[in-house]
């Protein structure tokens, strides 16, 4: 359950480092989305899958909205990270569908385990 919530949150963090890029120039970066663990509190209420789900999908469709009004041009907007270097903002869009099959992945072997 904690990384479907995880898949959640790193929607709006994205969301935001993507904003970064088109506002600033050349925006320096030390830690990436893929790499920022989303921490949540022993005292948090329990979330359920649905609204988890829910939550991913209200985010992701934001996320859509925004990058579907970026222009051609600005997707090559630069950015840096600390350990990588020079990159560009597709790149960076690049990297959400890697980090989701990532977590999927995780999902179904967790799920092969269980009876």
């Amino acid at each position: 359950m904690l990384i479907a919530h995880h898949l959640s949150l790193i929607e709006a963090v994205a969301l935001q480092q993507l904003q970064r890029i088109q506002s600033e120039d050349n925006p320096q970066f030390d830690t990436l989305i893929q790499l920022l663990p989303v921490a949540t509190e022993s005292g948090d209420t329990i979330l359920s899958l649905e609204t988890i789900l829910a939550e991913m999908s209200t985010r992701r469709s934001e996320l859509f909205s925004y990058l579907s009004q970026v222009p051609l041009a600005d997707w090559e907007r630069p950015f840096a990270f600390a350990s990588w270097g020079s990159r560009k903002f597709y790149q960076l869009v690049n990297m959400l569908p890697l980090h989701d099959r990532q977590h999927t992945r995780q999902l179904a072997t967790i799920r092969s385990y269980q009876p």
